[in-house]
């Protein structure tokens, strides 16, 4: 299925980078962001698995992922989508971190007891081919003695 809407973007793709090139400088802002019409060469790394959970102690979301092995990995992103289903359209980058971490704390999205988030840790090698682990939802409890009726 890739290899297919691969082949349908393609020619669109080569198509508005020449006319972006056309119409701006070379080292202007629109010119520099083009998307590449070939992927760099390369492999994507393996997805890693993510695990964690409300912390108490801290009032932070503490999340931790196994090791990705991959030769070529850069870095680990890790991104949020708050209320509602993981959409990777519509994520955010909470953090980038060094290939060598393995957890990250964080309040991002949960401030308030019944708020709910939904994470990824993203492995990304250094020409930028990434995949996400799997979704770890992660809701902020309400305080001992307090239910949602009262």
């Amino acid at each position: 299925r890739r290899q297919f809407i691969e082949n349908v973007i393609r020619p669109r793709l080569v198509e508005y980078r020449a006319l972006i090139k056309g119409l701006y400088p070379r080292n202007h802002e629109f010119v520099l962001s083009l998307p590449r019409a070939n992927p760099l060469p390369g492999s994507t790394p393996a997805g890693v698995t993510l695990t964690g959970g409300w912390n108490a102690l801290e009032q932070k979301a503490s999340l931790s992922w196994t090791e990705c092995e991959h030769p070529d990995l850069d870095a680990y992103e890790v991104r949020a989508c708050i209320d509602g289903a993981y959409r990777a359209d519509e994520d955010t980058v909470v953090a980038r971190l060094p290939k060598t971490a393995l957890t990250y704390t964080t309040a991002h999205g949960l401030a308030v007891a019944g708020n709910e988030v939904r994470f990824r840790i993203y492995a990304i090698t250094s020409v930028g081919r990434e995949r996400g682990s799997n979704t770890l939802h992660i809701v902020r409890p309400m305080p001992i003695g307090l239910n949602a009726a009262a």
